[in-house]
């Protein structure tokens, strides 16, 4: 299936709680809201991601027709990182646990991507 842009679905993925029909700000709070409580369920992967990448990552965030979800790095090659991949392999498990509303384009369910900044908070 073809990747569809951010800038021309019809309905933008959301993860449970959040509510697509958001003014922006509301919904990018409750997405920094939910990111929070995924992370703080784990507080070791929180402190490793924090200790080994710094206080953000620069990711690209997808969500499947299927609400799947998953992390890419944008800013980090992980090829010889054999800890980051591990810890970026964690972070990916632990996103895909929750299924996430998918996006759509005329009613069909579509894989949709874009860029997201993760802040690691305690």
């Amino acid at each position: 299936m073809q990747e569809i842009t951010w800038d021309v679905i019809d309905r933008f993925p959301s993860p449970p709680g959040c509510n697509f029909n958001f003014e922006d700000v509301q919904f990018s709070s409750c997405l920094e809201n939910f990111m929070r409580t995924l992370l703080t369920k784990d507080q070791k992967l929180l402190r490793d991601l924090k200790a080994h990448f710094g206080d953000r990552l620069n990711l690209l965030l997808s969500v499947d027709e299927f609400g799947i979800t998953s992390f890419t790095f944008k800013s980090h090659d992980l090829d010889n990182d054999h800890i980051g991949s591990n810890l970026f392999e964690r972070l990916n498990q632990r996103i895909g646990k929750v299924k996430w509303n998918p996006g759509f384009k005329r009613g069909i369910p579509v894989k949709s991507s874009f860029p997201y900044d993760l802040f690691l908070t305690d």
